[in-house]
């Protein structure tokens, strides 16, 4: 009985102190043109014609963002962007989307050959941003709150701002 209370004394002590430092992680702030999005100041960035990439230096996944601007697109075309960035083969129906103001927000998961997705795109007049997260299913439980917290972070610029 005092073996059990002693190791989950000790659980919630360790998990305790990880929350307290997972919190202090000094975070950086890239501004894009017309966005911006926080990761920690540890993780690397690289740039390619897929967009901005923000990753660990473990490179066992990254956050992706990629603009399209002036695109013209139904709302189910846009899905299949979305869908055909993951690779995935699902329908365009597995997108969800929301309206929040003046921006359709899109949300998508997906797993396939040991790799996890997530997608938040959001379209605002005709600019698309796809803000992916890609990473190892071995790591996602590892890196999940951290992935989610940068895609999480991404703000779209006020008006008249980039």
């Amino acid at each position: 009985m005092l073996y059990k209370k002693i190791t989950r004394l000790l659980f919630i002590l360790f998990v305790s102190i990880q929350c307290v430092f997972a919190q202090n992680e000094k975070v950086k702030t890239y501004q894009g043109n017309k966005y911006s999005i926080q990761y920690p100041e540890k993780w690397q960035t690289s740039s390619d014609k897929a967009g901005m990439n923000f990753f660990p230096a473990e490179n066992n996944g990254g956050v992706t963002v990629s603009v399209r601007s002036a695109v013209n697109l139904t709302a189910t075309k846009t899905k299949e962007i979305i869908i055909k960035a993951t690779g995935s083969k699902e329908k365009a129906d597995k997108v969800k989307a929301t309206k929040k103001a003046d921006v359709t927000v899109y949300d998508y998961e997906y797993e396939a050959s040991g790799i996890k997705w997530v997608t938040e795109a959001f379209r605002k007049n005709n600019d698309l941003f796809i803000v992916t997260i890609y990473c190892d299913d071995i790591y996602w439980d590892a890196n999940k709150d951290a992935f989610l917290k940068v895609l999480h972070s991404f703000k779209l610029n006020a008006a008249g701002k980039g």
